[in-house]
């Protein structure tokens, strides 16, 4: 709630700036979405993976073994790639924020320090909350499919 509240004020105190966030927030979202869509297929597949590795460590020859490890990894990989391209995205996006802020504050006729300051305070709130994007979209990901794989029954009705 905190980026809502940041966005908010910066609405209120430099609303171009307020603009550009909330902009930048739709997208965030909007790609978060489509992250989380691929992250949770890439969870599949390697869950299953990893659901099959017992029996495959008993039974299976040491070159399907070999195989079995390399696909684990390479989807680990998949994972944290798609995970560092968010966290570059939001990176960029901060960036621009700060670019466009420091841009609107120079321009700004007689901006005082205490402006500056609330303007930089919040956008480094709204900022901070937006990091936390990425990471959260991978566990929700990955969270959905164990909860789809769980299967709880209710002992009420057994």
């Amino acid at each position: 709630m905190s980026i809502i509240g940041a966005a908010a004020m910066l609405l209120i105190i430099e609303p171009w700036l307020g603009a550009a966030c909330l902009v930048a927030l739709v997208v965030f979202i909007i790609a978060m979405k489509h992250i989380t869509l691929g992250n949770q297929l890439l969870h599949e597949r390697l869950h299953n993976q990893q659901e099959r590795e017992v029996d495959r460590v008993k039974r299976a020859p040491e070159a399907l073994l070999g195989k079995h490890y390399r696909l684990l990894a390479r989807l680990r990989i998949m994972v944290s790639d798609i995970e560092a391209k968010a966290y570059l995205g939001v990176g960029i996006g901060a960036a621009s924020l700060f670019l466009l802020a420091i841009t609107l504050l120079v321009y700004k006729p007689e901006v005082t320090p205490g402006h500056v300051y609330a303007v930089m305070t919040y956008l480094w709130n709204y900022v901070t909350s937006l990091d936390d994007g990425p990471g959260l979209a991978d566990q929700f990901a990955r969270l959905r499919d164990i909860g789809r794989r769980v299967h709880t029954e209710d002992p009420i009705r057994n």
